[in-house]
């Protein structure tokens, strides 16, 4: 059994990556998922974000981990007698309000889940003042500054909780921006790490082109390039330098 967990700041293309990529596993039944408070794996979906949310009691937090732990065991159960895949994403931080801490926890998910099941963690990357962009579009926030911040949070936290993964096949790196020039090439690399056909992940047909920082209008572009300086990105520029991103595959 695999448990697949897609993990990125918001707007960096988690709906992209469910429909696109793993649409064809929707009608399978050993395909175990949550999208958008549907899908059969809602109630594990719920007790993680119960697990990891800072309002949460300390009893609403044990009776969230005694559920995972009574789920993940029956999934467990039953991919003994046919595999099963779990797929879930969000993006940090999920939810409202869309506070920095509004997130799963990465090490704490991982030492739960590789208990019962492989970890699986996709981290996708995106130009953070196009991800804070889509966050504005979409009217989560009209301070751009406050949402730039909430970007760059989250950003440093993955950057540095996924470093502390000694089982470095645990997880991998997707650019947003760069699968759209080489789809195929991608969909290979996920198809060998995740041991899943490439003719099941080829959804190129369902892709859209991103927007880009020319698509962003100058009132809003302009401050975001000032805030997004290289010294401010550096700070999660690790993501972009390691070995497990996909990106520091292609040859050459």
């Amino acid at each position: 059994m695999i448990f697949i967990w897609v993990v990125g700041v918001e707007g960096s293309g988690h709906h992209m990556i469910f429909n696109a990529l793993f649409h064809k596993f929707k009608t399978k039944k050993n395909f175990l998922f949550e999208s958008n408070g549907k899908g059969p794996l809602v109630d594990l979906h719920n007790s993680f974000s119960k697990l990891f949310e800072s309002e949460s009691s300390s009893n609403e937090k044990l009776e969230a981990k005694n559920n995972i732990h009574r789920l993940l065991s029956k999934y467990r159960d039953i991919s003994s007698k046919e595999k099963l895949i779990l797929f879930d994403r969000n993006s940090h931080p999920y939810s409202n309000p869309r506070d920095t801490l509004r997130r799963w926890d990465i090490i704490d998910f991982v030492n739960i889940v590789k208990e019962y099941s492989t970890p699986r963690l996709l981290i996708l990357l995106r130009n953070p003042i196009n991800a804070t962009y889509s966050c504005i579009r979409r009217k989560m926030t009209d301070n751009v500054y406050l949402q730039s911040k909430i970007i760059e949070d989250n950003f440093i936290c993955i950057n540095n909780q996924i470093q502390t993964i000694d089982d470095k096949s645990i997880y991998r790196i997707l650019d947003y921006d760069h699968f759209f020039h080489d789809p195929n090439f991608f969909i290979k690399c996920l198809s060998d790490w995740l041991k899943i056909k490439e003719d099941d992940l080829d959804g190129i047909n369902l892709l859209r082109k991103p927007r880009t920082e020319n698509d962003i209008p100058t009132a809003i572009r302009e401050p975001l390039k000032n805030f997004f300086t290289d010294q401010r990105t550096s700070q999660w520029s690790w993501l972009y330098k390691c070995d497990n991103n996909f990106s520091n595959f292609i040859e050459g």
